[in-house]
């Protein structure tokens, strides 16, 4: 059987090597790693502001006519509601109070309910963390293994 010998490039038997040129060459690791993850960042929050202005035209139309419609409907319901009341001088009150008040609960239950999602939910760079945690991971076992 033919042995094979695996040699990882960070592991150097190199003995004769002034302090200098060791130190030089483990700052320009270093450098290169930093930049290397500092890319990866800004290519992580390149790719969630594009996607952001992709969709933000669309969202802001359909939220025009979503509020257009929302208000006929309404005004539709305000009608209905005020023929129900007819015989009485208070019908306009009446049904504006009964769609309000109904407006009302409903805009605060959906408000809550928006709010314990958007508490809920992280806008960190997670791929970016991850790669950092391994690499951290990896610095202290590597570390272990020198000393």
């Amino acid at each position: 059987m033919n042995n094979v010998t695996f040699i990882d490039k960070r592991e150097r038997s190199d003995t004769g090597r002034p302090l200098g040129s060791v130190v030089n060459e483990a700052r320009d690791e270093f450098k290169e790693f930093a930049q290397t993850r500092v890319a990866m960042l800004i290519s992580e929050m390149r790719e969630n502001v594009q996607t952001i202005k992709t969709a933000a035209p669309m969202v802001v139309v359909g939220l025009l006519f979503a509020g257009t419609a929302w208000l006929v409907l309404t005004g539709a319901l305000i009608a209905l509601i005020w023929v129900a009341f007819t015989p009485s001088e208070y019908a306009p009150f009446f049904a504006f109070a009964i769609v309000g008040i109904a407006y009302l609960i409903l805009g605060g239950i959906l408000a809550l309910f928006g709010y314990s999602s958007v508490r809920d939910k992280s806008i960190t760079p997670k791929r970016t963390i991850q790669v950092l945690k391994e690499d951290r991971d990896w610095f202290q076992s590597e570390a272990r293994t020198q000393l």
